[in-house]
C-alpha cells in the first residue's frame, strides 16, 4: 500500500503546557486502489510523555469518479 496522504508538520516539538500544534493532513489518493464506498479511518493523537490517547472516528467516503477518485471526509469535529 503507498502512501495515500501527507501530515505537516511530521512530528510535533515539545511545547509548553496548554500551547496546541495544528497538524494538516491531505489526502492524495484513494486508500485502496479500486475501492468505491465509505471507510472508517482512526485518528491517533498521543505524547510519549502523557498516558492520555485520544481517538476519533473518521468517515472517509470514495465516490466513482469520471477520471479520477473522488474523496470526503465527514469530520464529527472541526478541531481536534
Amino acid at each position: 500500500m503507498g502512501q495515500w496522504y501527507t501530515l505537516s508538520p511530521e512530528v510535533s516539538t515539545k511545547k509548553p503546557s496548554g500551547d496546541r500544534t495544528q497538524f494538516k493532513v491531505l489526502i492524495v489518493d484513494a486508500p485502496i486502489l479500486g475501492f468505491v464506498g465509505t471507510m472508517n479511518l482512526t485518528v491517533r493523537i498521543f505524547s510519549s510523555e502523557l498516558r492520555d490517547e485520544r481517538k476519533y472516528l473518521l468517515r472517509l467516503v470514495i465516490e466513482q469518479g469520471g477520471g479520477s477518485t473522488l474523496l470526503r471526509v465527514d469530520l464529527p469535529v472541526r478541531q481536534f
